[in-house]
């Protein structure tokens, strides 16, 4: 099973090295990394280039989409049976791509998988601090992995997941007012995938000032778009 590496890059200059170090020497000859910029303004697409790697390839916005349509404009692109997610300015562990790979072995239909990752700061350095201390056994009833999307439990971050082509067809296109696409991708796990869990870590993810996607939102934000990711469960993968 190839895999497809998806990453969206805005102003990352300062750790998309260190990132796509930690990428490339795991990805096979037959695999791919895809990434789409979002009209950066610094030098991230040139020090992309300098890896020289005919297994990138470099798509680039004219004008600033969000992170949400920028990986909806990379999944768009790839080729491969298996969908990783990348951000800019975390580091993978040795065998992130491996241990995910793993979980779709005999997979005869949509199959989700994430797994665990720790967090760091540029300040403390690596400081490992495991974030899924209680996680739950694998494969995940989906009633169950529903129940902790509800309830934010879930820890399903797109920078530790997986997926396979035929869950791709269903999520996409993404809903133009999702806020977050690892999210409508769990909603339609719950109704279309068998979910399979890595109790490990896998990726260290950075903690800096200039992070885009937000670590923190108003509690009614967060309960509109559960409403609305419900609704679209509904009328989009029930109904239809």
């Amino acid at each position: 099973m190839a895999v497809s590496v998806c990453m969206a890059t805005y102003n990352g200059s300062a750790y998309v090295y260190e990132q796509l170090q930690s990428i490339m020497h795991q990805l096979r000859p037959e695999d791919e990394l895809v990434v789409v910029d979002d009209a950066s303004t610094d030098n991230t697409i040139s020090i992309i280039e300098q890896f020289r790697d005919c297994r990138i390839k470099i798509l680039r916005n004219k004008r600033n989409l969000g992170h949400v349509r920028t990986f909806e404009r990379c999944l768009t692109q790839v080729t491969n049976e298996i969908i990783m997610f990348s951000d800019q300015d975390d580091i993978w562990t040795d065998d992130h791509v491996g241990k995910l790979l793993k979980e779709f072995a005999g997979s005869s239909g949509p199959r989700l998988v994430y797994g665990d990752f720790a967090e760091f700061s540029d300040q403390n350095g690596l400081g490992i601090r495991k974030y899924l201390p209680d996680f739950p056994k694998s494969p995940i009833k989906r009633i169950d992995f529903f129940r902790l999307l509800i309830s934010g439990k879930s820890r399903m971050f797109g920078c530790c997941v997986a997926l396979n082509r035929e869950l791709l067809d269903k999520v996409m296109p993404i809903p133009a007012r999702a806020s977050s696409h690892d999210l409508w991708i769990g909603y339609v796990a719950v109704l279309k995938a068998d979910i399979r869990l890595v109790d490990q870590v896998i990726t260290h993810r950075r903690i800096h000032t200039a992070n885009i996607t937000q670590s923190r939102r108003k509690l009614w934000k967060i309960f509109k778009e559960r409403a609305y990711f419900i609704s679209l469960m509904v009328y989009r993968l029930i109904l239809r």
